[in-house]
């Protein structure tokens, strides 16, 4: 339950930070790999928000991905986490928001992190404790993990 709960308020809340943001004029659309990405300083407040930003903020979707499908070869992740994110990219150009071709690359990346964390949660799972196999615990943790992101994706964008 806590998990289904979970992946509803990460879909809500993507679905806020794509649409519901002001329109931009002071960018323009990248279709250039990279470009955006290497513009920013190492560290600073720019590289956090746009490339940290975009990485952190599709790694619960990677994780979800893995969780509701557990497909047997991690490229269906990578697949449907650069589907999702061409989808949004592509609606926010419809929108009048900025298309970013990086902000696809970060975003699959992220998503292909998020479910390689899956994988790994798996493995330890099975070499945990008995407690930690229940699925209340899990869906603590689940919880607890989505909140981190959530907090870390609203302070980022």
């Amino acid at each position: 339950m806590a998990y289904g709960t979970c992946m509803i308020i990460y879909t809500l809340m993507l679905f806020q930070v794509v649409t519901n943001q002001d329109v931009v004029s002071w960018s323009s659309n990248n279709f250039i790999p990279f470009k955006e990405m290497f513009r920013y300083k190492l560290g600073s407040a720019l590289f956090f928000k746009n490339v940290l930003g975009n990485l952190i903020m599709f790694l619960p979707f990677g994780f979800f991905v893995a969780y509701t499908l557990r497909p047997s070869s991690k490229k269906l992740v990578v697949l449907l986490s650069l589907l999702a994110s061409l989808t949004i990219e592509t609606v926010q150009l419809a929108i009048g928001r900025v298309f970013d071709v990086d902000d696809i690359i970060l975003n699959t990346l992220g998503g292909f992190l998020g479910g390689l964390i899956f994988y790994f949660v798996n493995k330890v799972k099975l070499k945990a404790p008995k407690f930690c196999q229940k699925e209340w615990f899990l869906n603590i943790v689940a919880v607890i993990i989505l909140c981190c992101v959530v907090a870390v994706v609203w302070r980022v964008k």
